[in-house]
């Protein structure tokens, strides 16, 4: 059996170095640092499995496919492979949307945490000599107290609410599966908007999804309340949130994802200083991509053994 990943320089940096004994022990593992579309085809003829997370895999590329059984995406998103094509071929296609919960948590509230104690503002005018005209100018407010809005309630919703718990926060959740038992408020989005202090969007992808953050529900956000999204850029309408801001229709937002990424340097969000940007960092520890790599070895060894395992086709 041949496993190929198409592009490991988009899940390993060139210091570091992974195990991949669990993934050699299952067949010839050959790595590509990149690959381009016109590359895919030729270097994928003979693999089983292909791993991959950048790179898109169309249709076109997809129907091409000879052997291939078995597509593991490195990551949780899939809107870069054909899952319709994938499914007529007969072929597997594998995501992991909990690999990276912890990290994913840390960093929803690494944001609202930086959001709260104006962090970046304090930073700067630190860094520019602004000790004491710095004092009091930025605001600070604990947490405690404070209403948290979640929006998804799989995996990372439930791990940033449990956070949010500990922090002494009132915690609202919107979902499609509500939960009595929980100490949480589960209510429509109209609530959400207008009574949260920090809103978190946690949920996944689909196209019934995009734009559900826009201007109507930007206008119903409390002035002093922030937005974080460490889920997935379309679920925000970009124009909405970049009028919102320009014109302080809320306090700030703070995202990991981005409408374009690579993102062009001279975005207008980029100007404004009630935003704080990360590059898509939200499974970046070392720990966590191991896990990841340890999740599909897995995979792919159920899928030899012909044991269960989840599949989106």
């Amino acid at each position: 059996m041949q496993i190929v990943i198409l592009d490991q320089d988009s899940i390993q940096r060139p210091d570091e170095c992974f195990d991949y004994s669990k993934m050699q022990q299952l067949g010839e593992l050959i790595i590509y640092q990149n690959s381009t579309p016109a590359q895919i085809v030729q270097r994928c003829q003979q693999a089983t499995v292909i791993i991959v997370n950048k790179p898109k895999l169309t249709s076109e590329i997809i129907q091409q496919l000879s052997h291939t059984q078995l597509i593991l995406k490195a990551g949780v998103g899939v809107d870069n492979i054909d899952l319709d094509t994938a499914r007529q071929r007969g072929i597997r296609v594998c995501n992991y949307p909990a690999y990276n919960t912890e990290l994913l948590a840390q960093w929803t509230f690494s944001f609202i945490l930086a959001c709260a104690n104006s962090l970046q503002q304090y930073n700067k005018a630190f860094k520019q000599g602004l000790w004491q005209q710095s004092l009091y100018q930025f605001p600070i407010q604990e947490l405690a107290g404070k209403c948290l809005g979640i929006i998804g309630f799989g995996n990372g919703g439930k791990r940033v609410a449990a956070l949010a718990h500990a922090f002494n926060m009132e915690v609202l959740i919107h979902s499609n599966y509500p939960d009595s038992t929980l100490p949480y408020r589960f209510v429509d989005l109209n609530t959400l908007a207008k009574e949260c202090d920090f809103i978190s969007l946690q949920r996944q992808l689909s196209t019934a999804f995009i734009d559900m953050i826009n201007t109507e529900f930007l206008s119903q956000m409390k002035p002093t309340a922030y937005l974080i999204n460490t889920a997935r850029a379309a679920l925000i309408n970009e124009q909405a949130i970049t009028q919102a801001l320009q014109e302080n229709k809320i306090a700030g937002f703070a995202s990991d994802v981005f409408w374009q990424e690579p993102t062009p340097a001279d975005h207008p969000l980029f100007h404004l200083d009630n935003t704080l940007f990360t590059p898509h960092m939200a499974w970046g520890a070392f720990e966590t991509r191991q896990r990841l790599l340890d999740k599909m070895a897995d995979t792919i060894t159920h899928y030899v053994h012909n044991q269960p395992f989840n599949a989106l086709t």
